[in-house]
């Protein structure tokens, strides 16, 4: 495409002829109503379902159940990756009620139905304006279509709390109430450490939503600490912070990180696989070296392109850029943690969308859509995971590799589509924040 030729996507649409439309439309619809029913709905309530499929989460719970019966403080010296507060304080009024897991796993399918209409319902709201039912269409197929989701919706996992939280932070900072922007950046933020890149967001661009997420952090942390101890209260970040920022980090060379110190570390360690197991892959000392500083050097990189851009526009309050700005810190998120799982991408869903309503309604070049494309393909598939592992070269690449133990899924995570998924999307972002000119007033 030449220089200049820029334009929305929907002018192209309009393009085609109307039946054309109408039944693609129609083809979207029926594909997208099935997979949800099928993937969201049979699948987690009627099959994926057991103690099996939810053990991460009984896992986080089971020092809040031995905190109900012996009454001793809480530590993290079982679980080193221990959920924070907030989701402590959510479930200790469930395990009041019930320790059933059969009953646990149904109130967490229910919160994982809530959460995914509230993120849907506060993205709705952000995105809308004149083109409402196209873009409620556009979200529904996006969404609806994601497998990251469905994998989240499966095995229970609070990520959908997460995401409900940052669409209500982008909604909230819209509409200019500081306070509910910062404290639901704080709530999501002790509940899976994340979202705290948020932080650096705010102290750029809104000092009021920073100090009130920071004074709602400290409340939350005060009340868990005289409820539960001080390991998960005023002594659970710097603890849980300085295990992250280590260099042999938990799950660091696990071969689902995707995060950028993951993909390093696997790298480095030339896919020599663990022999007892298999699933982990080993370095010598030097390369452990090595890769820590190579990571961090990676990551502190991205950091600084991240804080320029920002501060690039620390004084625009032009809707359509702090748009821009949630959409390129939420992706920069994940290549910035030191564990980033593919299914954690089911929190990108809102970069995606804002991506997506850019592409379709404001002037795009070639380049921003292969990316974004290849970002949605690599983490969201729109087809279900084991239908687009079909177009995976797996046994190719298990042989060259010899990664011979693992599945076609763990080699797709282990070589790293999902960390490559992240990495399309910040720069995805990045363009569009680069090359944009800005209004310096408010809409």
């Amino acid at each position: 495409m030449k220089k200049g030729m820029k334009r929305p996507l929907i002018d192209s649409i309009k393009k085609i002829d109307r039946r054309v439309l109408y039944w693609i439309v129609v083809f979207l619809l029926f594909y997208t109503i099935l997979h949800f029913f099928y993937s969201g709905v049979y699948m987690p309530m009627f099959k994926l379902t057991g103690e099996g499929k939810i053990g991460q989460v009984l896992v986080e719970i089971r020092p809040l159940e031995k905190f109900l019966k012996e009454r001793e403080p809480i530590t993290l010296k079982d679980n080193p990756r221990q959920y924070g507060a907030f989701f402590l304080m959510v479930f200790y009024p469930i395990l009041l009620l019930t320790q059933n897991p059969a009953v646990i796993e149904k109130i967490l399918l229910f919160l994982a139905y809530l959460s995914l209409g509230l993120a849907l319902y506060f993205t709705y709201r952000i995105l809308d304006g004149k083109k409402k039912y196209a873009v409620l269409l556009l979200l529904f197929v996006l969404w609806m279509n994601f497998s990251s989701l469905y994998y989240i919706m499966a095995v229970k996992n609070v990520e959908l709390w997460e995401l409900a939280l940052l669409c209500f932070a982008l909604f909230s900072l819209l509409q200019k109430r500081s306070f509910l922007a910062g404290f639901s950046i704080a709530a999501a933020t002790l509940i899976k450490l994340l979202p705290a890149i948020f932080f650096f967001y705010f102290l750029i661009k809104n000092r009021k939503a920073l100090a009130y997420g920071l004074l709602s952090l400290l409340g939350i942390l005060l009340v868990s600490h005289i409820l539960f101890g001080p390991q998960v209260g005023l002594s659970y970040l710097p603890l849980v912070l300085a295990g992250g920022l280590k260099g042999d980090s938990w799950a660091v060379s696990h071969f689902e990180n995707n995060g950028m110190k993951g993909m390093v570390y696997k790298l480095a360690s030339g896919f020599q696989q663990d022999p007892a197991y298999p699933w982990v892959f080993l370095l010598q000392e030097e390369a452990k070296q090595m890769a820590f500083f190579l990571a961090l050097a990676g990551q502190l990189a991205v950091l600084l392109l991240l804080g320029f851009l920002l501060w690039k526009h620390r004084h625009v309050q032009q809707k359509e850029i702090i748009w821009k700005e949630f959409g390129l810190v939420s992706a920069t998120m994940l290549l910035l943690s030191p564990v980033s799982a593919m299914e954690y991408s089911t929190l990108l869903l809102l970069a995606f969308s804002i991506g997506l309503y850019f592409i379709f309604f404001e002037k795009t070049d070639v380049w921003q859509i292969i990316l974004f494309v290849g970002s949605y393909l690599l983490i969201g598939h729109f087809v279900p995971f084991s239908i687009a592992l079909q177009f995976f070269p797996s046994s190719f690449i298990s042989n060259g590799l010899g990664l011979t133990v693992l599945e076609p899924s763990e080699i797709y995570k282990a070589i790293g589509m999902p960390f490559l998924g992240f990495l399309l999307l910040f720069l995805f972002f990045f363009r569009l924040l680069w090359k944009r000119k800005v209004k310096t007033m408010s809409d």
